[in-house]
């Protein structure tokens, strides 16, 4: 979660419940649209945009020796929710850039080698990506549910990625 302590602006704080209750820790600077995921082997993984610093879209993943923080954009305009997905060694990212007066909702990977490499899931579309939310199903396929403006106003798309690129 994030909070906002007098004199150092927000914080992205990552919480866990023990046998003596809610225990937290700051993890860094910043802490807007935020998704979490835990692995298999009880790692927290956190994607979030750092609106205190550079803007920057960050991936962070508790260490043995603490947080280790990759950027994955920086210098952008963001905006609406972010989505974050564990695949054995691959992670998914999603998020929205703004362009303009509308938006790209994109998405990342990081390749076990700890390389990102990016692409659009839609772009140019007024409010794209308010809120978005993705799973991996049990073939592998990635999955999207976000909500875009149209001109009936909002609608909740479904998009899932292929070998040929986004299907809607």
């Amino acid at each position: 979660y994030a909070k906002q302590t007098q004199g150092s602006g927000w914080q992205l704080t990552y919480a866990i419940r023990g046998a003596g209750g809610w225990q937290g820790e700051t993890v860094e600077p910043g802490g807007q649209s935020i998704a979490l995921q835990v692995d298999d082997g009880g790692v927290p993984h956190v994607l979030h945009i750092d609106g205190d610093g550079a803007n920057a879209v960050r991936y962070l993943r508790r260490g043995a020796s603490g947080w280790e923080a990759e950027e994955i954009q920086t210098g952008g305009l963001w905006f609406g929710g972010s989505a974050l997905v564990l695949d054995g060694d691959q992670v998914h990212a999603l998020f929205t850039r703004e362009n303009g007066l509308q938006r790209d909702l994109l998405h990342a990977t990081r390749s076990a080698a700890g390389t990102w490499s990016e692409e659009l899931v839609e772009g140019g579309v007024d409010g794209t990506n308010d809120r978005c939310s993705a799973v991996l199903d049990e073939e592998g396929v990635l999955h999207v549910a976000y909500v875009s403006l149209t001109g009936n106003g909002p609608a909740v798309t479904h998009a899932w990625r292929t070998e040929a690129g986004w299907q809607k």
